[in-house]
């Protein structure tokens, strides 16, 4: 299973290089299964939404690894 922490942090990587994504990181610890779902629904939303977003993106690739996490989690 994949690291809910790693997933944080690499999504906030990301995001340096995605200034027209704002998502506010909580200062310290992590989030919460539901708050990280959320993000995940809004940056999904972006990718969907920018025609700027190809399809080898970094954030395409973070979705995905998401999507396994929650799927992992859930069993």
């Amino acid at each position: 299973m994949k690291d809910p922490i790693k997933l944080q942090k690499k999504l906030q990587s990301l995001l340096k290089r995605t200034p027209q994504l704002k998502i506010v990181f909580p200062e310290k610890g992590q989030w919460s299964l539901p708050e990280l779902t959320a993000v995940a629904w809004v940056v999904q939303d972006f990718v969907n939404q920018n025609d700027e977003v190809i399809e080898c993106d970094p954030l395409k690739d973070w979705i995905e690894e998401f999507k396994f996490f929650k799927a992992d989690h859930k069993q």
